[in-house]
C-alpha cells in the first residue's frame, strides 16, 4: 500500500501543493534486490484514485492527512 498526503499540520501538502504531472512509487521488497518495481501514474489520475478511500492521519505525530491506496489498484487503474 501506499499513503498519498494531501495536508500537514492544517495546511496543504503533497498531492495538493505539488506542480508535478506524475507520482512515481516503488513497490518494494527486499528479495528483489536492485530490481525494484516503479509505478508511474499521472496527478490528475492518482486524485481520482485516491477519492475511492478513506482519509486517514499519518506521518510524524500523525498529523498528515491522506489516502492509503491499495498497490493492485496502483498498477491496475483505468483510464
Amino acid at each position: 500500500n501506499v499513503f498519498v498526503e494531501f495536508e500537514d499540520a492544517g495546511k496543504p501538502s503533497g498531492i495538493n501543493t505539488t506542480k508535478s504531472a506524475f507520482y512515481a512509487f516503488c513497490l518494494f521488497k527486499e528479495e528483489r534486490e536492485k530490481k525494484q518495481i516503479w509505478v508511474l501514474i499521472p496527478t490528475t489520475i492518482l486524485k481520482e484514485l485516491m477519492k475511492k478511500y478513506p482519509i486517514k492521519n499519518g506521518g510524524d505525530n500523525w498529523e498528515a492527512k491522506g489516502h492509503i491506496i491499495p498497490k493492485e489498484d496502483l498498477l491496475n487503474y483505468e483510464l
